[in-house]
């Protein structure tokens, strides 16, 4: 194993142990002994990306950025050092050249799908995701992430619903998709078809949900269904996190 790798075995495992001043003083002492190393540079502004120390990721990166072609996941990475700084700008140009190059993971795709709905660019958001689901059809997370998008653009519902459904056949016990659709037609008064994706949950599956907000909205499905087994788990749940201090948010649903 060369020492760079073993510097960033060790790195990795600070990263694991969540110990950010012993990633700080071996990635410092690394680079000190290896100035010049444009992918040593990129790979430690990764690892600092990773445990959410901003801006000494972008320095790391953007001084990589001088000495070598960034990778994919290291252009994005710069990419969303700026949103998160307020520099927008800056990143556009960045994300647009990571969904336009070969080669690129699924998941790198999807994540610069989000940034560039961060930056209420839609309709490259959902062209980034469609190149996601053409390359890993199945992928259920690039399905699912499409319909959002195609809600964000107003495509017909029709398209949009037969998209996430598709998400929901190739993962059938990821709850999130599940309930994110289901709220959406109950809105849309389709109460049948709400709750025939939740009526089988149980509590395995809603402990798996993020948030008592969430938890809350699949009541109320539960509710309108007249099923009170859902709405007894449902509030079993909410107390339980009640207890826990509760306070996270699973974001929005399509449609």
């Amino acid at each position: 194993m060369s020492r760079n790798s073993q510097m960033l075995q060790l790195l990795r495992q600070a990263v694991k142990q969540g110990d950010v001043d012993r990633v700080t003083r071996l990635a410092q002492q690394k680079l000190n002994r290896a100035p010049d190393d444009g992918r040593l540079h990129e790979e430690i502004g990764l690892v600092f990306r990773q445990i959410n120390q901003l801006s000494r990721a972008q320095e790391l990166l953007e001084l990589a950025q001088l000495m070598v072609p960034l990778r994919p996941e290291a252009e994005l990475a710069l990419a969303e050092c700026y949103l998160d700084s307020n520099s927008p700008d800056l990143a556009v140009g960045l994300l647009e050249n990571v969904g336009t190059r070969k080669s690129v993971a699924t998941r790198t795709l999807l994540r610069v799908a989000a940034a560039l709905e961060r930056l209420g660019q839609f309709r490259s958001a959902w062209q980034v995701c469609r190149r996601a689901v053409a390359e890993s059809p199945d992928e259920a997370q690039a399905w699912f992430d499409l319909s959002f998008y195609m809600g964000r653009l107003r495509f017909p519902f029709s398209k949009i619903e037969s998209v996430a459904r598709r998400a929901i056949d190739l993962a059938p016990d990821n709850v999130a998709f599940r309930v994110s659709l289901a709220s959406v037609l109950s809105r849309l008064d389709r109460q049948a078809d709400a709750h025939q994706l939740i009526r089988n949950l149980g509590v395995a599956e809603l402990k798996q949900i993020c948030c008592s907000s969430c938890i809350e909205s699949l009541r109320s499905l539960f509710e309108s269904a007249g099923d009170w087994r859902g709405v007894c788990l449902c509030n079993e749940q909410l107390v339980l996190r009640s207890l826990e201090g509760d306070s996270k948010c699973c974001g929005e649903s399509n449609g």
